[in-house]
């Protein structure tokens, strides 16, 4: 949950007109949850949305070791099996503009803070000391919150995110409401002493937060694509076109096979794809224009390896999926771009939620082109979730995009293999 703000975004100016779109109530699917429900914790781990632990005690043990291994089902604590309410009750909380980076389901990052330092500032004017574990300290504010305080600046979640140079705060709790209320007493504490600045990071994406809150308060009417089966209509639409290909299940092979059929075979100017971030822009480039068997070519090479995603589970790392699409436009010598915000981002800036989800598409569509004859490739909440945002319908990438892209020149390439 991030720090207590009162955001006060203005409404931009100008939007683009966006076609109207029937607003609908969103609509449960079998076993009583929307689909960001059911997907839960979305990219931390499909255990979580069920509550799932795969440890009697998944609380982060004692440490004093310059590295804080967590396994994810420490996250899964908060949440009682089946029980979406507590997942959604946390993830409107949390689900706000913030000046600072925040927690990913109790797992607050911080600023590196020296453990004497931290003792000074909050004990006993704020907080009591309940346990001292070298690299670790727990505090107590007020007799119902405790947080544990990691000085590792080192952090591993096997198999799904890594960070370094920061600290860390783990809200001890066994529900999602004793979550909320050690998030907002720790903030509350911060706030009181006027620390929050010393001890929490700048989030950078604060005001594109404020820009899509305002956005999606603006107006309930969303801009709806065009079902494309056949791609007629893509072929048809002239020299600015966009073709989205959703991705119902990141690793799924037949829905990877249809979107590498129309890279290799349609006709389009640019790329977007979801699984390499903005930030490795630079190598993107590089490795779509560098000679063969450059020093340029084989460094971007490895940078790109070292961040795609893995959810194809390749024996061999050379042969990633991901990369292989990126093969292909560098074949065909066309344009792409990565979306994405970064892991750091996306892991404590809760991009993982409803209302995280709606600004990355927003970042998404401001790493593409605005005009031309485009495909994006990514994850299919980010095109159809249906899991209102304070009340409202979310934005998705559609509404997002260049005026130009509109009517027949906007198509969605649906799974064949659902």
């Amino acid at each position: 949950m991030e720090p207590r703000e009162t955001p006060n975004p203005a409404v931009p100016s100008s939007m683009p007109k966006p076609e109207p779109r029937p607003r609908t109530e969103p609509r449960p699917r079998p076993g009583a949850c929307s689909r960001a429900l059911r997907c839960g914790a979305l990219a931390l781990s499909g255990a979580l949305a069920l509550g799932c632990s795969s440890s009697e005690d998944p609380l982060p043990p004692p440490d004093t070791s310059g590295v804080l291994t967590i396994d994810i089902s420490v996250f899964a604590r908060h949440f009682p099996p089946n029980d979406f309410a507590s997942i959604a009750k946390y993830q409107a909380a949390v689900g706000k503009p913030s000046r600072y980076m925040g927690d990913a389901y109790g797992l607050h990052v911080m600023q590196p803070i020296a453990k004497a330092t931290l003792l000074r500032d909050l004990v006993p004017s704020s907080a009591s000391l309940v346990s001292d574990h070298g690299n670790s300290v727990t505090l107590a504010f007020g007799p119902a919150n405790r947080v544990v305080f990691h000085f590792n600046k080192t952090l591993n979640v096997p198999n799904k995110f890594t960070d370094t140079g920061h600290d860390y705060a783990f809200i001890e709790a066994e529900n999602v409401d004793q979550l909320l209320a050690g998030l907002d007493a720790f903030h509350a504490a911060l706030d009181a002493r006027g620390l929050t600045a010393t001890y929490l990071i700048p989030n950078p994406s604060f005001a594109l937060e404020q820009e899509v809150t305002a956005l999606a308060a603006a107006s309930d009417e969303r801009i709806a694509p065009t079902e494309d089966r056949d791609l007629r209509g893509f072929r048809a639409a002239g020299a600015d076109a966009l073709l989205a290909v959703p991705d119902g299940q990141h690793g799924d092979q037949a829905r990877y096979d249809e979107l590498v059929g129309i890279l290799e075979h349609e006709t389009f100017d640019w790329f977007g794809i979801e699984m390499y971030p903005r930030d490795l822009q630079p190598q993107i480039d590089t490795y779509l224009t560098a000679p063969e068997g450059s020093a340029e070519l084989v460094l971007a090479k490895k940078k790109l390896l070292a961040a795609s995603w893995t959810y194809f589970h390749e024996p061999n790392l050379e042969d990633n999926h991901y990369l292989r699409l990126l093969d292909i436009c560098r074949r065909r010598k066309l344009r792409a771009y990565g979306m994405d915000t970064n892991r750091f981002q996306d892991f404590f800036g809760h991009g993982e939620v409803p209302f995280g989800a709606m600004v990355r598409n927003k970042y998404w569509v401001d790493s593409l082109p605005e005009s031309g004859r485009g495909v994006v490739f990514g994850g299919s909440l980010h095109f159809n979730d249906e899991s209102p945002v304070a009340g409202r319908p979310p934005l998705h990438v559609y509404d997002f995009l260049a005026p130009v892209y509109r009517g027949p020149r906007l198509s969605m390439y649906p799974s064949k293999s659902n």
